[in-house]
């Protein structure tokens, strides 16, 4: 079978799940013995010229090619870039299935993630929001659109959605290492609930180290996390890269999920 497969990341080595899942995907397709065509690249300002060059490679390529179906990874954020919908138009008027994985929905809940008060921030969340409308309308010229749970289904509206497993690698083993050593590999940012997670851990250790702390995260978001957050013989700081990670993994007792009520 023949995929095209569209990303909005540049594919090298991930640093973070968002780089993560989109590779493991274009990884797996190729592990089925499936042929790819690949369009990768970041939608943002400094890769505009990159990205803008290579979907015209692509939509070029169609002109000359007829794929079985089209897959995308969506972006962080929404689709910016007109050169970037005109393209899934393109698809879609060739008759190419497509299948869209609806990975973010951060923005339809604007009261729980804090947003730019400034008024040039302000205008930009405004131009997200817009540009969030149309990437959903474009959304219904996908046959189906994937979706990390089911109840992430429930807050769409398209004719198909189905939930899709997450894109990594199963590495259960039967024997674990014994202990309280817990690992927590994610971001640090508010609404992660970061600072809830350290909090919790400073009040496990208020008598003594019994439940020792790894936190993978990137720098600047820990460097914003406050000062007496950051202290404690329990807590170890690393900013690595998933593959980096993997031996801190294959030590702890326990991965942890953190998740904050509304």
């Amino acid at each position: 079978m023949l995929i095209l497969y569209i990303s909005y990341i540049d594919f090298k080595p991930a640093q973070y799940g968002a780089s993560l899942r989109p590779q493991k995907m274009y990884q797996a397709f190729q592990e089925e013995g499936h042929r790819v065509k690949l369009l990768a690249g970041s939608q943002e300002r400094w890769s505009l010229a990159r990205r803008r060059k290579a979907v015209g490679e692509v939509s070029r390529w169609l002109d000359g090619n007829r794929p079985d179906l089209c897959y995308i990874e969506s972006p962080v954020y929404p689709i910016l870039w007109g050169f970037d919908r005109r393209l899934i138009r393109k698809i879609h008027r060739l008759g190419i299935p497509m299948g869209y994985y609806y990975r973010d929905f951060y923005r339809k809940f604007p009261r729980q993630f804090s947003r730019r008060r400034s008024l040039a921030g302000r205008l930009k969340e405004a131009l997200l929001d817009w540009l969030q409308r149309r990437t959903d309308r474009l959304l219904k010229r996908a046959d189906i659109v994937y979706v990390p749970t089911r109840e992430a289904g429930e807050l769409l509206s398209y004719r198909d959605i189905r939930p899709l497993p997450p894109g990594g690698e199963d590495r259960l083993e039967e024997s674990r290492p014994q202990g309280r050593q817990c690992v927590y590999i994610g971001g640090m940012v508010e609404h992660y609930g970061g600072e809830m997670l350290l909090e919790a851990f400073r009040r496990l250790n208020r008598d003594g180290v019994e439940y020792p702390l790894t936190v993978i995260c990137r720098k600047k978001e820990w460097d914003r996390i406050p000062e007496d957050l950051r202290q404690g013989d329990w807590l170890t700081v690393r900013h690595l890269s998933s593959e980096e990670a993997r031996p801190l993994l294959a030590q702890a007792a326990a991965g942890l999920l953190v998740g904050r009520s509304p």
